[in-house]
C-alpha cells in the first residue's frame, strides 16, 4: 500500500436526523477505523452518537461548534435547534472518479442503535474555533456561519490570519470548495450527507475531504457522490512558508 502519509478526514454538517437519515452506504464501506490520525469536523453533527462514532475513526478528533449543535442526546433538545441519530464510519484504497486515481479509502462498522431505554447522552461543548497542527502545517477549523457573507473568501481570510494558520478549514455552505487565497488555503468539506441548505437552491451533492499530510506537501482528496458513483478530484499543494497570517478581524463575528 501506498504511503499517504499522515491522513486527516474533514466532513461536516451532518444533520442527522432532521436534514438527512444517515451518511451515504457508498462513504461508509469506504470509511474504516484507524487508518486516519485526524478527524476535523465543521459541526453540526446531529447528535451526541454520531460525535461518538466520529471518535471511533481517528485518535483524535476535533469538532467545531456550528449553529445547529446539539448538547443532550438530540439537536433541540437542549442547544441548538434541529437534529438527532445514529449510523457508523473510518480509511483505505480505492480508485474513483473522472481521474481514476488511487486514493487512500475502504470497508466498514455498523454500531448498534440506543434502544428507547438508553439515557440520553451529553454531548461535549465544542469550540468556535480550533487549530491543530499536522506536518508543517497550522490547520484551522471554524463552522463557517459566524463569517459574513457566508463562504466569502475575503471574509474567511480574516479569521485564517487572526488563527494564524495555513489552511482554515470551514463548512456552513454545504458546498465543497479547495481555495487557495494569499498563498494559503481554503477548504470546505461540504455536507457529508448531502443535507439541504439555505445557502443555495440547488441540490447538495454529498461530500467529504480526505488530507495526505508529508511534511510541508498536502494532497488534498475530495470524494463527492454523483449520480449513485464515488467521484474523487484531487489538489496538491506545499506550504507557503513565505505567507503572512496575522492580519485583521473586521467584518467577522466571532
Amino acid at each position: 500500500m501506498a504511503n499517504f502519509g499522515e491522513l486527516v478526514l474533514v466532513l461536516g454538517d451532518l444533520h442527522i436526523p432532521s436534514r438527512s437519515s444517515s451518511i451515504p452506504d457508498k462513504f461508509k464501506r469506504m470509511l474504516v477505523p484507524n487508518k486516519m490520525q485526524h478527524v476535523i469536523c465543521t459541526g453540526n453533527l446531529g447528535s451526541k452518537e454520531q460525535y461518538d462514532e466520529l471518535r471511533e475513526l481517528a485518535p483524535n478528533v476535533h469538532v467545531a461548534a456550528g449553529d445547529f449543535e446539539c448538547t443532550v442526546g438530540k439537536e433541540g433538545s437542549g442547544g441548538g435547534a434541529e437534529d438527532a441519530a445514529n449510523q457508523g464510519i473510518g480509511v483505505a484504497n480505492m480508485t474513483g472518479g473522472a481521474t481514476n486515481m488511487t486514493s487512500p479509502l475502504t470497508t466498514t462498522i455498523t454500531t448498534p442503535a440506543p434502544t428507547a431505554t438508553t439515557p440520553l447522552p451529553v454531548m461535549p461543548t465544542f469550540p468556535e474555533t480550533k487549530v491543530v497542527q499536522v506536518g508543517h502545517f497550522r490547520i484551522g477549523v471554524i463552522h463557517g456561519h459566524q463569517v459574513v457573507p457566508w463562504g466569502d473568501h475575503m471574509s474567511l481570510a480574516m479569521v485564517r490570519r487572526k488563527l494564524d494558520v495555513d489552511i482554515l478549514i470551514s463548512g456552513h455552505t454545504h458546498v465543497n470548495e479547495v481555495v487557495e487565497h494569499e498563498g494559503c488555503y481554503h477548504i470546505n468539506p461540504g455536507s457529508i450527507t448531502g443535507a439541504y441548505s439555505s445557502f443555495t437552491d440547488k441540490d447538495i451533492t454529498p461530500s467529504f475531504v480526505l488530507l495526505a499530510v508529508q511534511g510541508s506537501k498536502v494532497v488534498c482528496y475530495v470524494y463527492e457522490l454523483i449520480d449513485g458513483e464515488v467521484d474523487v478530484s484531487k489538489t496538491e499543494f506545499t506550504k507557503n512558508f513565505n505567507a503572512g497570517h496575522a492580519g485583521t478581524e473586521v467584518g467577522v463575528r466571532m
